[in-house]
């Protein structure tokens, strides 16, 4: 069976935001604070940190902060073969870190993950396409941890400038060559603006990193 085409529903207006985020039992606060915290930890790096210091320690803070915001809320911190996920389990709903491309948080473009992403998220967002599309028959090999049966997978996607941090909660149901291609669902967050707080005042580096687990051999 063909895939349809996909036009993504698009939050954007602060009321839609807010509506939106309600329906799957959030807030705009829930979201943007991880993103606040995560800064001073983020922006701790020098010249003598390894390469990749500082998207390392993004997608550390936000997963952390993350999981601290929501774990209270009845939500679930899990593992799926190394790749963490905050779980709503009565919801239907988990979440996901990425680092999303220049058009993160821009209604008007469709965003992709930085970088190719791995064997865990293709599975999560190939669940949520054949949730979307029932008529769809997608090979899911097996695995030893799993997303809950009919989780929607939505990713934070997060792109970070030298003044604020894009955003938005996405829902994603295509991904090819291991990008996201397109999403049924798009909550764009107001910018998160940055403060220098501590560490050096660098610029931003050409690369960073976004971490995903693959298996051997893929």
């Amino acid at each position: 069976m063909s895939k349809p085409a996909v036009h993504a529903s698009v939050a954007a207006q602060d009321d839609d935001v807010t509506a939106a985020l309600a329906a799957l039992g959030l807030t705009p606060v829930n979201l943007r604070r991880p993103l606040e915290r995560a800064i001073p930890g983020a922006s701790a790096v020098t010249p003598l940190d390894p390469p990749n210091t500082r998207g390392w320690l993004r997608y550390r803070f936000i997963t952390r902060f993350l999981r601290e915001e929501l774990v209270p809320l009845g939500w679930e911190a899990i593992n799926v073969r190394g790749y963490p996920a905050t779980v709503h389990r009565e919801r239907g709903i988990a979440i996901g870190i990425v680092t999303g491309d220049e058009a993160t948080g821009n209604p008007k473009f469709t965003p992709r993950n930085k970088h190719p992403k791995g064997f865990v998220t293709k599975l999560a967002v190939e669940q949520n396409e054949q949730l979307a599309f029932p008529g769809i028959e997608i090979d899911t090999p097996e695995i030893d941890e799993t997303l809950p049966p009919d989780c929607k997978t939505y990713v934070l996607l997060h792109h970070w400038t030298t003044d604020h941090i894009a955003t938005e909660l996405s829902l994603p149901v295509g991904i090819v060559n291991k990008y996201i291609t397109g999403y049924s669902e798009r909550i764009i967050l107001p910018p998160v603006p940055r403060t220098n707080v501590g560490g050096l005042s660098l610029p931003e580096p050409p690369e960073e990193v976004d971490f995903d687990v693959t298996r051997r051999g893929e």
